[in-house]
């Protein structure tokens, strides 16, 4: 729970200093009609960050999850950046032992390098947008058996994924988005939490 409270503190001060670095920050005006300008333009960079985190507890079962994505992409045409991505997430499940039971815990990371193309749909302040990536998917970790002895767990295979979101302009360099992520490969038989973080928030900041 503390490793959570760290990367939810962390996530939440990135972004908040990213905002606040924002220039000509404003909410006037009609957002789904009116086109903005912005540096969505062919040539250009984008760097971005996604993520989330989240815990959940049963009465037997205790379960953290959190993944955080970083990429860079170069427009090729307007509104669509292509570049690459790097996925990293962990997560741990406690299994509270009962009568007849054996306490366990399971702690998986997932890293997965990709390559990325996004297509913002519009030139409007708030821009629907699509993303395909493909990859590789390395996950790793140590865990429980029944008899209380740690297993070493690692495994690979390649991964692709389909997204769809929504991008909110707050100044000409600066966006906030979020957007849900679907793997479409079939993952391995190990918890991913590259994939249980389905729902994500970012920011995406324009360089040049």
């Amino acid at each position: 729970m503390m490793k959570f409270r760290k990367v939810a503190m962390t996530w939440t001060l990135l972004t908040a200093g990213l905002v606040s670095h924002a220039q000509n920050l404003s909410f006037s005006g009609d957002y789904s009609s009116k086109k903005v300008p912005d540096d969505l333009k062919k040539g250009n960079k984008v760097l971005s960050i996604d993520g989330l985190a989240g815990a959940s507890r049963s009465m037997q079962r205790k379960n953290l999850s959190w993944s955080i994505a970083p990429s860079i992409g170069y427009l090729v045409i307007n509104r669509l950046p292509f570049g690459v991505r790097l996925s990293y997430g962990q997560n741990v499940a406690k299994l509270d032992g009962t009568s007849g039971t054996v306490k366990s815990e399971a702690r998986m990371h997932g890293l997965a390098p990709e390559i990325f193309a996004r297509y913002y749909l519009t030139s409007y302040r708030v821009k629907p947008f699509l993303q395909l990536s493909t990859g590789y998917n390395f996950q790793w970790g140590r865990t429980l058996n029944s008899d209380r002895n740690e297993v070493a767990v690692s495994t690979g295979t390649f991964t692709a994924n389909g997204a769809v979101g929504l991008s909110f302009l707050l100044s000409k360099n600066l966006s906030l988005e979020l957007l849900y992520n679907h793997r479409i490969l079939r993952s391995t038989e190990w918890v991913d939490p590259n994939k249980q973080t389905k729902i994500r928030f970012g920011v995406l900041f324009f360089i040049f």
